[in-house]
């Protein structure tokens, strides 16, 4: 039986998907299997896969019709023969010697969490993220980085707690490693890079204005929903709480800043307003204005255009100067940004002289 289940779920990822397997297959640590499954791939991505399953007894391939990365991950697990589990997705890569250090790590443990890179489509090393600053602390050293890559997790301890991912648009991370952290895992962190996440966006403007719409917006409000209610009852409650309330709300603003359909906007910020009345801010005034720049009463009263227009919380032309200064970024990007606003900006005026033609101006 193989110490280590790598689980590979993939779409449509033929342009990657043989540098990501190859990556797997020279790791330092040998012992064990890695499954690819293919999530009703159009192109030629279960051809890649079974052509090498034919080179190396280690890797099996699974099939099956487009039902998500949830459902693909769950297959793969329930059909795993090793003790760990690791994910990787189709476009990225793990260091060479990543599972070895991980699986020395995890003696006594049920998770294994390492830092992880984030690397543009050249192979360029942006940022480390996930510095472990909760060695004690265990779902703060879970939710370091809400997502399952750079973590190797006993699989007893999933099918022990009946512990799967849920079948949602996006955001199934988030909820699988609250499930984890409600049943109280040994976790042990270890200050290494383990995972090499492709950051696309940064070679492809495309990803400038991918998935934000209303559609998107719900479910990553859902998935913090959900996260709150797996740990109400929960020794974690408190740290749920702060870090759904606090460290996760930035993000939600911006997918409502960036959603460029006028009423999907208002639609998306009422909906916000809404969620926000799962948090007690009564006694938390001067937090709230620090996150949103406003006060709560003065916030429930605006709709998007105007909270957007006045607080000017995401100068994302300043936010981009900032990054590329800081090395995070390159010249490419600020140039795929420039290109992406202009369009947006065109788009609004033609919009904004349609509605003044409408209104007879």
């Amino acid at each position: 039986m193989p110490k280590i289940s790598v689980i590979m779920p993939v779409y449509n990822n033929e342009k990657y998907l043989a540098d990501s397997i190859e990556n797997i297959l020279k790791q330092s640590f040998s012992d064990f299997e890695l499954i690819c499954i293919d999530d009703g791939s159009t192109d030629k991505s279960l051809d890649i896969m079974k052509l090498y399953a034919l080179k190396d007894k280690r890797i099996v391939v699974l099939s099956q019709k487009n039902q998500g990365v949830g459902y693909a991950r769950n297959k793969a697990i329930q059909a795993a023969k090793g003790e760990w589990l690791a994910f990787c997705d189709g476009d990225d890569l793990v260091p060479q010697s990543a599972y070895e250090y991980m699986y020395k790590a995890s003696a006594d443990v049920d998770v294994v969490v390492g830092e992880y890179m984030e690397i543009d489509d050249m192979g360029k090393e942006l940022y480390l993220k996930c510095r472990h600053k909760h060695k004690t602390n265990n779902f703060y050293a879970i939710f370091m980085s809400p997502c399952v890559w750079n973590k190797l997790i006993r699989r007893d301890f999933l099918l022990k707690h009946e512990i799967f991912f849920p079948e949602l648009l996006l955001g199934e991370d988030v909820v699988f490693l609250g499930e984890i952290a409600k049943n109280t895992p040994r976790v042990r962190t270890i200050g290494r890079c383990c995972y090499k996440h492709c950051n696309r966006f940064q070679t492809n403007s495309i990803s400038l204005t991918h998935k934000y719409d209303y559609i998107h917006f719900e479910a990553y409000v859902r998935c913090r929903v959900l996260l709150l209610e797996i740990c109400w009852e929960n020794a974690h409650i408190k740290e749920a709480y702060n870090y759904v309330c606090y460290e996760m709300m930035i993000p939600l603003l911006e997918c409502i800043y960036r959603i460029q359909d006028f009423e999907e906007k208002n639609k998306a910020f009422e909906l916000l307003k809404n969620y926000l009345e799962y948090f007690a801010w009564k006694n938390e005034e001067e937090r709230f204005v620090q996150i949103f720049g406003v006060s709560h009463k003065r916030f429930e009263e605006m709709d998007a255009y105007e909270y957007f227009t006045s607080t000017k919380i995401f100068d994302h032309a300043e936010i981009v100067l900032k990054q590329y200064e800081a090395g995070t970024i390159g010249a490419s990007y600020i140039v795929k940004y420039a290109k992406a606003w202009l369009k947006h900006k065109l788009k609004s005026n033609v919009k904004g002289l349609l509605r003044d033609s409408e209104n007879g101006v």
